[in-house]
């Protein structure tokens, strides 16, 4: 039920459990105090994912076969009969992006950008007259927009993940941390993410502890998550001869992460992506007072981690710099109890879901306020798919070529390809 005096706010997505659902639910909490009743909205049948009985989801019927037009017309006519004050649509979401132009005039628009994709940034220019408001999670995807892209600086917010800690259990967030290495012991470390190597570069982990292994420092390292490359990945933990120290934990429930990481059973985070917008896993491992070990990441892991004071930044594809910043942390052990700290405050005061919030509540404060939108009339109009949302030759390439191009292109241009 609609709490008395809020406003009513859509977030427009698809049902998965990954992290733009965690960002809707912590987005939902953080709004609260501030007037707004966060809905989301979805469609009937597009995912493999069971809609669970106890959802919140609002499921509209998209009809017969691929009918854009009244999937469009639907969506605008639910958003002006449920009194919506304002749409916030994902950036690869195509009904909601071309429902734009059609909104009410007094409705504000939002786009939410959670990636690196090229084609994010071609849909915010193609529909830019008809958004309010543009928010992103890092400053160089502020950058790529306002330099590649010509997209007014005034339009854009950086507001950063919140990061709901009553969902972590109570040791995390409390002050507490886990004892000092006590010296001869195996430290402990954690990968928390999808095993793949194109972007996550898992197989970088094997080469990771050989070298720890190859310096005589015991560990055990903690592998939580699934992913197309796990076949691969302990295959090389096998052929490295590491394989006794390592734990395949598979995928595991959000709550078990969570009370595995309020229980203090790790050090160190390590995350030897190559690229990332700004993962959940990174800023919960340092709200639990793990040490990160993470790749530096130009304007994405730079801006939340201070070398040496809340953890460490390794070259992309350097394993033996992943192993030696791990192996300073075992020969110091105060410094994980140093940095584990400084990293878990950071965390806290940065990403906590109070700034999300006051953040949020600004800028919706701030568009919803704005004068009645122009609106094309949606009765008449000949609604089409944009250009920006159609198929290109990408869509014909084998994933593995996919995979490869997209890394090369990354690590020329910063885009995600």
């Amino acid at each position: 039920m609609k709490p008395p005096g809020s406003k009513k706010i859509v977030f427009c997505h698809g049902l998965d459990a990954g992290g733009v659902s965690t960002f809707y639910e912590n987005l939902r909490k953080a709004l609260a105090p501030h007037g707004y009743q966060l809905l989301r909205l979805g469609w009937l049948g597009w995912s493999a994912e069971p809609v669970p009985e106890d959802s919140d989801f609002i499921l509209l019927n998209p009809g017969p076969g691929d009918d854009l037009p009244r999937r469009v017309r639907d969506l605008v006519r639910w958003v002006r009969d449920n009194d919506i004050q304002a749409v916030m649509v994902n950036n690869y979401n195509t009904t909601e992006l071309t429902a734009l132009p059609y909104l009410p005039p007094a409705v504000a628009r939002i786009v939410v950008l959670h990636s690196l994709w090229r084609r994010t940034y071609w849909r915010v220019q193609a529909f830019l007259e008809y958004l309010d408001a543009i928010v992103v999670l890092t400053q160089r995807q502020q950058h790529i927009l306002v330099k590649d892209y010509k997209v007014p600086a005034e339009k854009i917010r950086i507001i950063p993940h919140g990061l709901d800690l009553s969902r972590l259990g109570g040791g995390i967030g409390d002050g507490e941390l886990k004892p000092p290495l006590v010296p001869g012991h195996p430290v402990s470390l954690l990968y928390l993410g999808r095993l793949e190597e194109g972007q996550k570069a898992v197989l970088q982990l094997p080469r990771i502890v050989w070298y720890l292994k190859k310096w005589g420092i015991p560990f055990l390292l903690s592998v939580i998550g699934d992913g197309p490359d796990r076949q691969r990945l302990e295959r090389k933990f096998a052929k490295l001869g590491v394989a006794p120290d390592v734990k395949m934990l598979g995928a595991i429930p959000m709550e078990g992460v969570h009370e595995l990481l309020a229980g203090k059973n790790y050090d160190i985070f390590l995350m030897p992506s190559r690229w990332e917008v700004q993962p959940f896993s990174l800023i919960e491992g340092m709200a639990a007072g793990l040490v990160p070990v993470v790749s530096l990441i130009d304007g994405i892991t730079d801006p939340i981690i201070s070398q040496g004071e809340t953890g460490f930044l390794c070259p992309i594809d350097n394993p033996w710099a992943f192993a030696n910043a791990v192996s300073k942390l075992v020969k110091e052990p105060e410094l994980i109890s140093r940095i584990g700290r400084a990293a878990q405050d950071r965390a806290r005061r940065q990403f906590s879901l109070e700034a999300m919030g006051s953040c949020y509540g600004r800028l919706l404060a701030e568009v919803t306020t704005m004068p009645p939108r122009p609106v094309q009339d949606m009765e008449s109009a000949k609604i089409k798919l944009h250009p920006a949302f159609r198929a290109t030759w990408r869509t014909f390439l084998p994933d593995s070529l996919k995979m490869w191009i997209r890394l090369k292109v990354y690590q020329i241009t910063g885009y995600e390809f």
